[in-house]
């Protein structure tokens, strides 16, 4: 179960483009992780609930309701226990602002670049030094 993999973390997928969030997922779960996904805004927060990840990807440009305000909700929510990293088209520098207000911890322009995302998950894997 989740005591197989040591480095799991349990990541929530939210895309509302089926075929990016399916290939994401897949990619996530061959890397040991445990993975949940939503294809909008409230069925993130939702699901976030139930899953308590450890880290959201989030994308920016969710229909109905933005994943910038997905974020702010979350950290409400959640406060800062799951890293949240935002997904986007949008390589901007106000979007990039816009997301480290709404509380995102990182911004990962899409196409998604797997070696940072991996480089990411790594370092939030990795137990902290601090007391």
């Amino acid at each position: 179960m989740d005591g197989a993999n040591a480095g799991a973390l349990r990541i929530l997928v939210v895309d509302d483009v089926a075929d990016l969030l399916e290939s994401m997922s897949m990619l996530l779960q061959l890397e040991g992780h445990k993975v949940a996904t939503a294809k909008n805004a409230p069925g993130a927060i939702l699901r976030a609930a139930s899953f308590q990840p450890d880290v959201v990807l989030l994308d920016i440009g969710l229909p109905e309701i933005s994943g910038f305000a997905a974020a702010r909700r979350l950290r409400e929510e959640m406060g800062a226990t799951p890293l949240l990293i935002a997904m986007s088209g949008w390589t901007r520098e106000e979007d990039k602002a816009q997301a480290r207000e709404a509380g995102f911890d990182h911004y990962l322009p899409k196409p998604i670049n797997l070696e940072k995302l991996k480089e990411l998950l790594r370092l939030r894997r990795q137990p902290s030094s601090e007391n």
